[in-house]
């Protein structure tokens, strides 16, 4: 008797195959495509889990266990499940998983997790390492010739408070390499995620790291410290 795996790729193969004229075509790529993206999402699943079991240092029984135990951990699981099996990063895996492992442990922290998890729906690996040098000492530069680690942009003179306690564009860029075009959509992104927060300064805008950032990048740093053991 087939599987239920098998039924899913028929079912999806049986669809297609419904279109007009193109369908019996498609019908076989189809099946190949459910499959694919069945095995995928079970790829990402597994290693969002093992993630999971890493930073909690518990089995997947145990991990399992203590879930079921308080049900205020459920929607957690659902939300890791369904934001992996949207990213094929491994990455931002390994940040959902951290994420369920650490709540597990401190299941007062539910909020603030849930929150995290919000917020990795829509970043990537670029928004982690932009994410690390925010939560460094700030920095404000200017696009120049020469200056840090990026040739495109040099030192600027710091005239107001918020120039001074926040980064802009141009330093995020010179920090981590990527153009500023690219940095500005990245810290963007973090900041409609909340993990940082925009203030407005005479030069532009300033970028602040915030309380949820922190959270975040704690919850990566315990898991790198537990795959490190």
């Amino acid at each position: 008797m087939p599987s239920s795996d098998d039924w899913r790729d028929e079912a999806g193969a049986g669809l297609v195959s419904m279109v007009p004229i193109l369908g019996p075509l498609m019908a076989d790529p189809a099946r190949r495509f459910v499959r694919g993206l069945r095995e995928e999402h079970a790829r990402n699943h597994s290693r969002a889990l093992r993630a999971a079991q890493t930073l909690s240092g518990l089995s997947r029984e145990d991990l399992t266990e203590r879930i079921l135990q308080n049900p205020s951990l459920i929607p957690i699981v659902a939300r890791v499940l369904f934001a992996s099996a949207m990213t094929g990063q491994d990455e931002i895996l390994d940040a959902l998983g951290a994420a369920l492992g650490s709540v597990v442990l401190q299941p007062d922290r539910v909020d603030d997790v849930e929150l995290v998890l919000i917020g990795l729906q829509d970043i990537r690996r670029h928004h982690v390492a932009a994410l690390r040098v925010l939560d460094g000492p700030p920095e404000w530069r200017e696009e120049g010739e020469e200056g840090g680690d990026n040739p495109g942009v040099q030192a600027a003179k710091i005239t107001t408070d918020v120039e001074r306690l926040t980064w802009n564009v141009e330093a995020v860029a010179g920090r981590t390499g990527m153009p500023v075009d690219t940095t500005y959509v990245t810290v963007t992104g973090l900041a409609n995620a909340g993990f940082v927060r925009a203030l407005g300064a005479m030069g532009g805008l300033g970028y602040r790291i915030t309380d949820l950032g922190r959270t975040l990048l704690e919850v990566l740093e315990r898991y790198n410290d537990a795959q490190a053991t």
